[in-house]
């Protein structure tokens, strides 16, 4: 059964569908090709396109066109906002990483998915994804002239500040703060509600709520039990 659905939240099988604000100016349906398989509990966000036969395990949480089994994303919109984003002047979207598979040059498609209430501060770059879309999520910030590289997520709540560099295929844990130029390398994960003091560079994964800083940065202490309780409450 093919499904255009235009309403928030419809549950089958177990799996809520739209799960997420509805904008209905830029039509953000879900649509479910025939013999679609739906994981019991997973959700589905707007602007979800499922191809037919795909077998979806986890929770989809980025717009874009899903096929396969595994269900896989292979297509996004090249840049996708939310409400309220900010781009001030000479910051650039989109921009080309610099990816070569034999000898030539890779142009990504996945492009960038904005979430609601985004600033992204001038002289900012925020790369196009290459194998998914490089993504910020609801309340993140930008500041001046900061690179985001491809392929890079950036979760809810995510504070980077001036001059900041983070690699291809980062990930950044939803409330974390990022310090005046640190450099995180390619592939790292930082979690979530952490601190990395400025000018430290990341070269290894960073737990969950921690101060870290210094070259190569180190975790230095554990956030206090009432300040992570605070954040984890901000953004439940």
């Amino acid at each position: 059964m093919t499904e255009n659905l235009d309403q928030n939240g419809t549950e089958i099988g177990g799996a809520k569908i739209g799960v997420g604000k509805w904008d209905k100016k830029t039509e953000y349906r879900v649509f479910i090709g025939t013999n679609v398989t739906l994981a019991a509990g997973i959700t589905i966000c707007p602007g979800a396109i499922i191809g037919s036969k795909a077998n979806v395990r986890k929770s989809i949480t980025v717009p874009g066109v899903y096929v396969g089994n595994p269900a896989r994303i292979v297509r996004s919109v090249k840049i996708v906002k939310g409400k309220n984003v900010i781009i001030e002047r000479s910051a650039e979207v989109g921009a080309q990483p610099y990816l070569f598979h034999g000898g030539k040059i890779v142009v990504p498609e996945m492009g960038v998915v904005f979430g609601n209430d985004v600033w992204v501060g001038c002289g900012a770059i925020i790369m196009s994804g290459s194998e998914r879309p490089t993504y910020l999520g609801n309340n993140v910030k930008v500041a001046q002239f900061s690179n985001v590289g491809h392929d890079s997520i950036l979760n809810d709540g995510v504070m980077i500040s001036a001059g900041v560099t983070l690699g291809g295929f980062s990930e950044i844990g939803r409330g974390t703060y990022i310090g005046m130029g640190v450099t995180v390398r390619n592939r790292i994960k930082v979690g979530e509600f952490s601190f990395i003091g400025q000018n430290s560079n990341v070269v290894k994964d960073i737990p969950d709520n921690v101060v870290a800083f210094g070259n190569p940065c180190r975790v230095q202490k554990r956030r206090s039990g009432y300040i992570a309780y605070l954040l984890k409450r901000l953004f439940k």
